[in-house]
């Protein structure tokens, strides 16, 4: 591990800096036996808890004085690194393919193709050497294009890191034939770095045919998870594949088979994207037979970051964070005297919650009084949280329904006061409807079939469709269309339409699967899928889910009821300081809210100013109207 430092760096006068800083959250103390140089290394659990930039992380001496420090992050992997083929030939058990990744390569870790063709071959052997004439074994096991389409036709062979030149892959003849378009390895982390492998909570979520969907708990988001380790039984074999959320989308980190050796050890599953943006990764397995394989225990491998800090004197040092409305630390220029892994370390004592989460005072009361607009909807905000203590709404299908797309009508109202939020879209997905086992009936062109999904709750933001059938070889093009009732009954709206390239190699056990992206929210309608069969059969019974978007406001809770209000057309958005705060707010420990029935009473629901407002001008045009009676009866009169 390295550590860079500007030139001419100057060394810290051995002086501690007054603390003004909020009151921390949480802390670690750790034991300095004398004067000097120290490292301590930060957990995943502990780094987790902290903001992604670490601007809240404090070091506090005995007296409670500041004390300065390094942030040492672990050192980032190189790019992929091109191999190039240098012979291809037919052999006794099948072809042989030999490549150089050039002069000087890094340690590597994972062999990774890209088939200009669909393949499928169980059997692999990789071999590695350093001249190209002699060979050690790497990795054997079963390849396929993985993916939808040409730009996810990607396999990969993950090994024990290696500085060798020349890699041998052994194809058997069974197989198709390798038509490689492009290969590449994947370098192994930088030496040394710092490794703490914890052992993750999982729970299954969902059975496939032959295996399970499982989800994976990290220690916190922003993490960085270089590879996972197992233990599974009912299986020597099984695919698998590990899956992060992007955007409203589960992304493939990583697909492939493993194969449990004569020790009844699993290889482990290397990540190429470290950092999540969530802690839940979502890790699908299947053998193909029954019973299938079930996870027994997984740990997951981290690399972590290290505080670098002088000690003046012997004694304990708090390592505190947490806290909210902090600005980056700013230090003189540090220089160590050593290189940083030479340092001794310090171990962190068990973590104390010292303050209860809160934001500035400035930042945690009311907001201005609620605009002069009328909202259609609104529901009562139920919760056990404390005033001033952080609450988090998740909102349920029925606010999408009510308010505008862009989601600026919300309100939170407290007394007739807003109540700030922050309004985020957490990276996870969330079901908007899922069903199993629907069988393609025909379409309404030849060598068509088609599914029609039953209608899901209107204008919800829909991010994606995912289809999954059991595992064989086919290709088909697939058109996704809203089907939906325009003004005049009968007649369908405007199409939203989107299209995908299903394709199937059919040797994993893990049922083939596409993702096409959707349109966000939408009018009220189904959803049919077309499949352009040609002259193939309809494919079997397939497996349907939508996936939309998730939305949370987070707010500090007030000591009166609060209402969440919802559709007012023209209203503006609101601009809170909370945005501020964002990345801090999402680090800090949350209630969970609900929301209550939606309130009787019409179905235009305002503020109380709207009220006095409507109120004022009815009594108004009452007076105007006796006057206008009044001055009628005195005319006939007269």
């Amino acid at each position: 591990m390295s550590l860079r430092l500007a030139a001419g760096a100057l060394m810290v006068a051995a002086f501690p800096l007054a603390a003004q800083v909020p009151p921390e959250r949480y802390e670690r103390a750790a034991q300095a036996p004398s004067a000097g140089w120290y490292r301590v290394d930060l957990d995943p659990a502990t780094r987790g808890r902290m903001t992604p930039d670490a601007r809240d992380l404090r070091i506090l001496d005995a007296s409670g004085r500041e004390v300065p420090y390094l942030l040492l992050r672990p050192p980032k992997s190189a790019g992929a690194v091109p191999a190039s083929a240098l012979s291809v030939r037919e052999a006794d058990e099948g072809w042989e393919l030999v490549f150089d990744l050039g002069p000087s390569p890094p340690r590597h870790q994972a062999f990774r193709f890209e088939f200009a063709n669909p393949v499928s071959v169980t059997g692999c052997r990789l071999e590695s050497g350093k001249d190209g004439a002699s060979w050690k074994p790497l990795a054997r096991g079963d390849l396929f294009r993985i993916g939808e389409g040409a730009g996810l036709s990607r396999t990969s062979l993950s090994y024990p890191p290696t500085p060798d030149r020349y890699l041998r892959l052994l194809w058997p003849r069974g197989g198709d034939y390798p038509n490689v378009r492009r290969a590449e390895v994947l370098p192994a982390p930088p030496e040394p770095a710092t490794v703490l492998e914890l052992a993750l909570p999982f729970q299954p979520q969902s059975d496939l045919p032959g295996g399970r969907v499982y989800a994976l708990a990290l220690p916190g988001s922003g993490v960085g998870l270089r590879r996972l380790r197992l233990s599974a039984v009912g299986a020597g074999a099984m695919a698998y594949r590990l899956s992060a959320p992007r955007q409203g989308l589960w992304k493939a980190l990583a697909e492939g088979t493993l194969t449990r050796d004569p020790a009844g050890a699993w290889p482990e599953v290397n990540v190429e994207e470290g950092a999540a943006e969530t802690p839940t990764l979502r890790f699908e397995v299947a053998s193909g037979t029954l019973p299938g394989p079930q996870l027994t225990a997984i740990w997951g491998a981290f690399e972590v970051e290290a505080v670098l800090f002088h000690a003046e004197t012997p004694g304990a040092y708090r390592i505190a964070y947490g806290s909210l409305g902090m600005a980056p630390p700013d230090y003189p220029s540090l220089s160590l005297p050593a290189a940083p892994e030479s340092l001794p370390s310090l171990a962190l004592g068990p973590e104390r919650e010292v303050a209860p989460p809160g934001l500035p005072a400035a930042r945690a009361g009311l907001g201005a009084a609620m605009p002069p607009a009328a909202f259609a909807a609104a529901w009562p905000v139920e919760h056990g949280v404390k005033p001033g203590e952080l609450a988090r709404l998740d909102l349920p299908e029925a606010v999408y329904g009510a308010a505008r797309e862009d989601l600026a009508d919300l309100r939170l109202e407290s007394g007739g006061h807003q109540v700030p939020y922050l309004l985020h879209s957490p990276a996870e997905p969330a079901i908007a409807g899922e069903w199993r086992g629907l069988a393609p009936t025909p379409g309404r062109t030849r060598g068509e079939s088609e599914i029609l999904l039953p209608e899901t709750a209107p204008d919800l933001p829909l991010t994606a469709l995912e289809l999954r059938v059991a595992a064989s070889a086919f290709h088909r093009p697939v058109t996704v269309r809203l089907s939906g009732e325009g003004d005049r009954p009968g007649v369908e709206a405007a199409a939203k339409v989107t299209y995908g390239d299903w394709t199937c190699a059919g040797a994993s056990a893990l049922p083939c699967r596409i993702v096409v992206p959707l349109w966000g929210a939408g009018p009220r309608g189904r959803l049919r899928v077309v499949f352009q069969d040609g002259d193939n059969p309809p494919l079997p019974a397939v497996d349907a889910v939508v996936w939309r978007r998730r939305h949370a406001l987070y707010f500090m809770n007030t000591k009166d009821p609060v209402r969440l209000l919802a559709g007012s057309p023209g209203l503006p958005a609101p601009r809170y300081d909370l945005a501020s705060l964002e990345s801090q707010i999402l680090a800090m420990p949350s209630q969970a809210a609900a929301l209550g029935r939606a309130e009787s009473g019409g179905p235009r629901t305002g503020s109380r100013n709207v009220w006095l407002a409507l109120v004022g001008a009815l009594i108004l045009c009452g007076a105007v109207l006796l006057l206008i009676l009044a001055r009628a009866v005195k005319r006939e009169d007269g």
